[in-house]
């Protein structure tokens, strides 16, 4: 009896072990305290609910890999392809050409468990979260920013990394950040925030550019199917004609004419007298 017990707890281990290797890196919740890093993704007004997903390999790598691992799917913009536009899906009426307006996306932040969430200054490209770290997406229906609506809790081992590298990426863009006091982390996002102004600064500058190159082609085009003016040369010839040299001597010879027929007839008068 003793022996058939001990044949079905091994059986059981074994069988336990060939599901947890089965197991996906990524399992639906926050990973234990310091361990691995833990994923959110919060809809906010889009509605959905919010999900938390643990990725336990994900200690050091950018945030993209760490969502792909946690299988949250991301759309970029065709023209920006650093800016997601998408996540999970949603939402389905993004044109996702270029970067989404200042009220209507999804921003990207990171936590070291804490407790507290920092606005990212990078893009999904180039945050690398540490061990015990959190990453989340956010979205942004409002011009205030809205984190994420989970408190990040369990501290990061010192041994993780922090965000580095330079690109631009998702809602948020700028420096290299590293975890510090609440005073750092409101400078980082004010320099965020700026960074994120000037680069909408700059798309809109090109539609305007844009624009006015249109506008300049179709007046071109306009002037050239009018074809050449009125040109006023017969209206200087006709000018020319009366008012030249030849005029002015014919006028002169009219008057000699006068006077010299005025003496002739001072002359006759005389003679009968």
């Amino acid at each position: 009896m003793t022996r058939r017990l001990r044949l079905l707890a091994a059986t059981a281990l074994v069988v336990a072990a060939g599901v947890v290797g089965l197991q996906s890196p990524a399992a639906a919740a926050a990973c234990a305290s310091g361990t691995g890093v833990t994923v959110v993704v919060d809809p906010q007004q889009l509605g959905g609910g919010t999900t938390t997903t643990c990725v336990a390999g994900g200690a050091g790598d950018k945030a993209a890999a760490i969502f792909g691992a946690a299988g949250v799917s991301m759309t970029r913009a065709t023209r920006e392809p650093g800016f997601v536009c998408r996540v999970q899906g949603a939402p389905s009426s993004a044109a996702c050409q270029v970067a989404s307006p200042a009220n209507a996306y999804w921003s990207l932040w990171w936590s070291t468990g804490d407790g507290s969430w920092t606005y990212a200054s990078l893009g999904v490209d180039s945050l690398t979260v540490p061990k015990g770290g959190w990453v989340a997406w956010s979205w942004q229906g409002q011009n205030a920013k809205r984190q994420p609506g989970v408190t990040p809790r369990g501290a990061a081992s010192t041994g993780g990394g922090s965000s580095s590298g330079g690109s631009t990426g998702s809602g948020s863009s700028g420096r290299t950040t590293s975890p510090g006091s609440s005073a750092k982390g409101s400078q980082q996002e004010k320099a965020a925030a700026q960074q994120e102004k000037q680069r909408r600064d700059r798309v809109e500058k090109k539609k305007a550019t844009a624009k006015a190159e249109a506008s300049a082609s179709t007046s071109a085009r306009a002037a050239a199917s009018a074809g050449p003016g009125t040109s006023d040369e017969p209206v200087r010839t006709t000018s020319q004609d009366t008012t030249g040299p030849g005029s002015v001597a014919w006028v002169a010879i009219a008057a000699f004419l006068a006077l010299a027929g005025s003496a002739g007839v001072v002359a006759w008068r005389r003679r009968r007298g």
